[in-house]
């Protein structure tokens, strides 16, 4: 369905390009007459310009073929590149809509050529425009993108704002797909304000439907019902203008549809009336369908279906519909198809936490949080700053030769002038006894920025050395390297912090027959995520200190319970303010049993790395932070791991496998797969040689683009044991 979305700007384009040319042949008659009158006409510019007229107006694609290449030859013929240009589009537009989109782009890139060669402004911009729907259509978005700028450039020079901002929205489209919600918001505020100026009702509410799906993109990314209640709003704003035509309306309610049904996912309180409000956007959306005899069978009105039964509690009914829409998904498909996918996925997830299949969930989040960052395009985002920066650096130089020429013209004057200042020697003694004051003034001026550069070097120093104060504080407080030898024996501990204060940290305690091992990343790094990781320190001690051990059963999860009610109470959170979903800690924590040989396990979006016998066993955390969040109130997993002698368990925070460095010339980050491949190659060694291998390993990474070199990005923290 969303297919149309690249096919309505060319026919918005031709719509408006036909207004002044059709009006003496827009209905049929009018063009037969003008076919029986050409063929006895002279080889003349009267003659093409009826071919032209003809080509341009007819509606039958194999009529206009034919025209269109009757124009080209007698137009060669003439040399009129002008109409060749034209002939040339009319056949992109023809193959377009017999879905030919190589014969499309062929002629369309002849069309743009010739209009470049004869200045054809008019050609140049809606050429372009045409041709990035094309490459949209067969999913080239970076060649699509550049054509769009290009043709927006024309258009702002022939002030056709119209076109403007249809582009705009063109544009903003593209960046919705991969999932660049800033970029599309900008072109799209960009539009409303024109449409706004120039009183397009129609365009302004185009403009609130699309705001209303970015502001939906930012919800799946950052889950927050502030974005769902904005998309809402958007969307209605774009009904109420009863302007933007049936099968933009079918969209709109399709999309409300939807909302609702996050709604009322997320506001139990308001659940049965969201619930009906999603099932009245639906019967409108499937009306209108059938209205336009667009299929009603498709995954996209399944997936509502399977939703709301899910949402009314009928799992049994909701499930073959969950399944059978799954069975249709293929990777590597077009990006509307994946963007559906993402919401599928997402989808099947919360139906399998409803039945507390709390193990499915999770897998079925990781796929759409997946598939969500291969949508991501680094490719696509950077290649458009940089036609934006080229577009900047031609205007630079365009404004740099004229002042060149203005100052070439300068001189020319100032060689007339010469005579006038011997006239005017008296006035320039005078100025110079002034600029010697005026030294004066600036000598006693720079003694003063002199005086302030001295203390802002103090006021520095003094900081610098609170920081290092800091620093001896907080590594006070972690445990020593000889006290982890005391409860583990020979260990690995790779702690390389960003700032001089870290908001990575570990903790370790060993009570009765129980040894506890944590790694934890807190939010940021510096100086908040230092205090943070205090707060993560005094209360894991206090947790088990308050243990009595006698009667306890271990459980980590049991812990990290505990832990995030501190946290959220220590830090007064409430999932209701934005600010306070960011804050947390991230960490994983192991209780080894030394009388059952057993780990228990329990990560908060951080797994463990074992090795055992040569191979790599993974075991992730949950997807739920130590903190406030929309998940706080679902308990954390134990896992009950064996542990074998020999066996190497590595914990490590993200800061490990986010490093970015270079393959191939691509800036890209170090992952989890090249972790374990590293620690496959050096578990077995001894942990001082595994240390040196691992900082030889990151220098070598962060630096393989040769000049350029990575910066670390973040605190890096691993701690290895041997059992």
């Amino acid at each position: 369905m969303y297919l149309v979305r690249f096919i309505l700007p060319i026919l918005v384009l031709i719509a408006l390009s036909s207004s002044a040319l059709c009006q003496d042949c827009n209905q049929d008659s009018s063009i037969n007459i003008l076919e029986r009158t050409i063929a006895p006409m002279p080889d003349d510019s009267l003659k093409i310009k009826r071919i032209d007229s003809v080509a341009f107006c007819h509606t039958n694609v194999d009529t206009i073929i034919k025209y269109a290449e009757w124009e080209i030859d007698l137009s060669k013929k003439l040399g009129l590149l002008v109409y060749e240009a034209k002939a040339n589009n009319y056949l992109g537009y023809a193959y377009y809509y017999k879905y030919n989109f190589a014969k499309a782009v062929e002629f369309y890139t002849k069309a743009i050529s010739l209009s470049d060669s004869v200045v054809y402004r008019r050609g140049m911009a809606r050429y372009r425009f045409a041709l990035a729907n094309t490459y949209a259509m067969i999913d080239d978005y970076l060649a699509a993108n550049r054509l769009y700028c290009e043709a927006l450039d024309y258009f702002k020079e022939m002030d056709d704002t119209e076109l403007i901002c249809d582009t705009y929205r063109s544009l903003a489209m593209i960046n919705i797909d991969f999932q660049l919600a800033n970029s599309a918001e900008e072109f799209l505020l960009n539009a409303m304000a024109l449409d706004s100026a120039n009183n397009n009702r129609r365009g302004v509410c185009l403009n609130f439907y699309y705001l209303g799906r970015v502001e939906r993109l930012r919800y799946n990314m950052f889950g927050t019902d502030k974005y769902l209640n904005r998309a809402v709003d958007n969307m209605r704003k774009a009904l109420k203008g009863h302007c933007v035509g049936t099968f933009n309306e079918m969209h709109i309610d399709f999309e409300m549809m939807n909302l609702y049904l996050l709604l009322a996912r997320n506001n139990k309180n308001k659940r049965e009336l969201y619930l009906d409000q999603s099932r009245k956007y639906h019967n409108r959306a499937f009306v209108l369908a059938e209205e336009l005899g667009v299929a009603t069978d498709t995954r996209d009105f399944q997936l509502w279906q399977a939703v709301y039964l899910a949402e009314k509690g009928d799992y049994e009914n909701a499930y073959p519909i969950f399944k059978a829409v799954e069975a249709n998904y293929v990777a590597d498909s077009s990006l509307v198809y994946t963007e559906f996918y993402i919401r599928f996925f997402k989808c099947f997830g919360y139906f399998y936490e409803l039945t507390e299949n709390y193990k499915s969930a999770l897998e079925y989040y990781k796929k759409s949080d997946n598939l969500r960052l291969e949508i991501y395009n680094r490719e696509f985002a950077v290649e458009t700053a940089k036609y934006r920066e080229e577009v900047k650096h031609q205007k630079e130089n365009a404004a740099h030769i004229k002042a060149n020429n203005e100052a070439k013209a300068k001189t020319r004057y100032a060689v007339i002038a010469l005579v006038s200042v011997l006239v005017l020697l008296g006035f320039i003694t005078k100025s110079y006894f002034k600029n010697k004051r005026t030294n004066k003034i600036l000598l006693d001026s720079n003694a003063e920025i002199e005086m302030q550069r001295d203390q802002l070097k103090h006021i520095n120093d003094e900081i610098t050395s609170s920081l290092r104060y800091a620093q001896k504080i907080q590594e006070a407080s972690l445990p020593q390297r000889e006290s982890l030898e005391v409860i583990f024996g020979n260990c690995l501990l790779y702690w390389k912090p960003l700032d001089l204060v870290s908001g990575d940290f570990y903790w370790a305690q060993q009570t009765f027959r129980y040894k506890f091992l944590a790694v934890g990343d807190c939010t940021g790094h510096g100086v908040p995520g230092a205090f943070l990781s205090m707060l993560g320190i005094s209360s894991l001690t206090d947790i088990v200190m308050s243990i009595d051990f006698e009667k306890w059963t271990p459980s980590a999860s049991e812990i990290l319970d505990q832990l995030r009610a501190k946290v959220i109470s220590s830090l007064r959170q409430s999932v209701e303010n934005e600010e306070d979903t960011k804050d947390g800690i991230d960490i994983a924590l192991c209780i080894f049993d030394t009388l059952q040989n057993e780990l228990h396990f329990c990560g908060a979006m951080r797994p463990i790395v074992i090795f055992r016998d040569g191979k790599c066993l993974t075991y992730s955390g949950d997807r739920i932070p130590v903190g406030v969040s929309f998940k706080q109130n679902m308990p954390f997993t134990n896992h009950i791991i064996k542990v074998l002698q020999g066996d190497t368990i590595y914990l490590f925070t993200d800061g490990v496998v986010d490093q970015f460095g270079f393959v191939d010339g691509v800036e890209t980050k170090f992952n989890r797969k090249r972790l374990c491949a590293m620690l496959s190659q050096i578990h077995s060694m001894p942990f001082e040689a595994q240390e040196s291998r691992i900082e030889a390993v990151f220098e070598h990474w962060a630096a393989q683009g040769g000049i350029v070199r990575c910066p670390q990005v973040d605190d890096r923290l691993m701690i290895g044991i041997r059992v």
